[in-house]
């Protein structure tokens, strides 16, 4: 725990080694009952023969990024645990142009991260499209640079529905949903990519809007 960790630090102190920098949660009844967490750093002063002298330490206030860093961990998690139909699944950074981290049961799916690029990703997506129209539209929205624009722009969350080319040269329709955040330890803009099969849904709606068109 927080208590052990700290008394733990500053024996290490009193060994003369000096310790990483630790971040403890503070107990709310001695903050106001805001949550807030310090990081302490301390270095260690030496004499010539490496004896330590003294020490000094300072305290930062890290409760904004340590709170940050817990909402954008438990997006993730919540993004890849909870897809319903999903086809695959993949982490993007768009900052340093890199994909990875690919969850899918179909290889053709997981091939997509073959390029370990974000550019490359995209443009495995695209060569899935089935019609010209769908592959304009695609490609105007879902690239590094216009994901990053859309978010800076306060749009965090892009999806597109699309036909795409399956075995036996059929076509199914598929949902692709694009989920923008920055990351608080790197600031790197990422994306959790998800694919999931719409052809049901997608075809039974445009069946229910043709008949009340009639």
């Amino acid at each position: 725990d927080d208590q052990g960790r700290f008394i733990e630090m500053y024996a290490s102190l009193d060994r003369g080694e000096e310790p990483p920098p630790c971040d403890f949660w503070y107990n709310t009844k001695f903050t106001g009952g805001e949550p807030r967490c310090e990081r302490f750093t301390y270095k260690l002063i030496r004499n010539q023969d490496g004896k330590p002298l003294s020490a000094y330490g300072i305290g930062e206030n890290v409760t904004q990024y340590k709170m940050e860093k817990e909402r954008y961990d438990r997006s993730v998690s919540e993004l890849f645990s909870s897809l319903p139909d999903t086809i695959g699944s993949f982490r993007l950074n768009l900052t340093k142009n890199v994909c990875g981290e690919g969850r899918s049961p179909f290889a053709d799916i997981l091939a997509l991260q073959n390029s370990g690029t974000v550019d490359g990703f995209f443009e495995g997506v695209a060569a899935r499209l089935s019609d010209i129209t769908s592959l304009s539209v695609f490609r105007d929205t879902f690239s590094r640079e216009k994901l990053i624009a859309a978010f800076l722009h306060g749009n965090s969350h892009l999806s597109f529905d699309y036909p795409r080319r399956v075995e036996k040269e059929d076509v199914r329709w598929a949902t692709i949903n694009v989920n923008v955040l920055q990351n608080p330890e790197t600031g790197d803009l990422e994306a959790i990519v998800y694919g999931q099969d719409s052809d049901e849904s997608i075809k039974n709606a445009r069946i229910t809007e043709c008949i009340t068109k009639e």
